[in-house]
């Protein structure tokens, strides 16, 4: 029985040993929208593993969206008004790999004219 499980166990391993090689890669890695307004973001995602692993969001951690080893540019196309956390998880032990954040930033207002003010005046 030991023999059994060691296999498995050792495949987890070299999928997680994989992870820090970046097989995973998410472009882009950051969303700009206007003050107070959601982003719409389309990402491409790929990774290469040598056993099945599933693409979860963080905020839905049931749901897998895509499964497989390798995967090349797979489209998302998701809208965003917070970070989000995109997590690779072992098919079936629903161990974490690997995980990337995808930041959500704003813009700041720029005022057009900007005040300027001199150290030294005659008035």
């Amino acid at each position: 029985m030991v023999k059994a499980v060691y296999p498995a166990s050792l495949l987890l391993f070299s999928a997680l040993s994989w992870a820090q090689d970046n097989n995973f890669s998410v472009l882009p890695q950051a969303c700009i929208s206007a003050k107070q307004q959601s982003c719409k973001i389309e990402l491409s995602i790929s990774w290469h593993f040598p056993v099945p692993v599933c693409l979860n969001q963080q905020q839905q951690p049931g749901r897998a969206l895509v499964c497989g080893t390798d995967i090349n540019n797979y489209t998302l196309s998701v809208d965003m008004d917070t970070n989000l956390v995109l997590e690779l998880r072992h098919h079936h032990h629903k161990t974490l790999v690997a995980s990337k954040t995808i930041k959500y930033l704003q813009q700041a207002e720029i005022s057009a004219v900007s005040p300027r003010r001199l150290s030294w005046s005659i008035f």
